[in-house]
């Protein structure tokens, strides 16, 4: 149905709600993304190879049990190891001559992601976040030292790819998946405004309506489909008169 200049609708510009509900999805897939891209990425190759040869090894005593810790880590990835060792009650000291480097700690210095509950067994833990620029997922996996065939993954995804072996997390990391969307969502904003910006004016330039693509070849500044008033089209058109 037609409509008059003074029933004609104006659409938002270009950047409306629209596009920023669409940006946010974008990031909120780009964050998504980061995950896998920073559990096997090739900048991560080094930290993937060899997990259990730190540069530092901390342990500290639990009821029950001593914990011999160490990370490793690079942009986009971090991985925890540690071993969960029984001792008896009273227990002060742990004799470890095959670490060369290992020093007492009186704190856990595990991240939260990686902390896995003691269930009286001697056992180690490999715990692997990713995402960048913030770690947005993580998992666990763990096996029996006595028997490493008693291995279980928690919330990691563990496979081989060309002679390679991977390990990504899928349990999200809400804070760090929060703040890696807000981080892309602009570059999405961005992107989506330059292909509106793009499509509009290819419209214009084959005289359709920027907002609905209907063909204005009769003439008028107002589309006759859905009511848009094209402003810049009919200024051009005015100062033609």
């Amino acid at each position: 149905m037609d409509r008059s200049p003074t029933e004609a609708v104006c659409v938002p510009g270009i950047v409306g709600w629209r596009l920023v509900v669409a940006s946010v999805f974008f990031g909120l897939v780009l964050a998504a993304l980061s995950v896998p891209i920073g559990a096997m990425s090739p900048w991560s190759a080094g930290v993937r190879a060899r997990p259990p040869t730190p540069g530092r090894q901390w342990h500290w005593f639990e009821p029950g049990h001593a914990i011999l810790y160490t990370e490793r880590g690079v942009a986009g990835l971090a991985i925890s190891g540690y071993s969960m060792v029984p001792v008896p009650p009273g227990q002060e000291h742990i004799y470890a001559s095959h670490y060369t480097s290992l020093e007492h700690s009186d704190v856990d210095r595990r991240p939260p992601w990686a902390v896995a509950p003691y269930i009286g067994k001697n056992e180690v833990v490999l715990a692997v976040a990713s995402g960048w620029p913030w770690l947005a997922a993580s998992g666990r996996e763990r096996h029996e030292t006595s028997n490493p065939a008693v291995n279980s993954q928690l919330a990691l995804a563990r496979f081989e790819l060309g002679g390679q072996q991977y390990r990504v997390p899928y349990v999200p990391l809400w804070k760090g998946l929060a703040a890696n969307t807000l981080f892309y969502a602009p570059f999405a904003l961005g992107v989506l405004v330059l292909l509106s910006w793009a499509r509009r004016a290819h419209r214009r330039r084959r005289n359709r309506c920027v907002a609905c693509g209907y063909d204005l070849s009769g003439g008028g500044a107002v589309c006759p489909e859905c009511g848009y008033l094209d402003r810049r089209a009919s200024a051009v058109a005015m100062s033609g008169e």
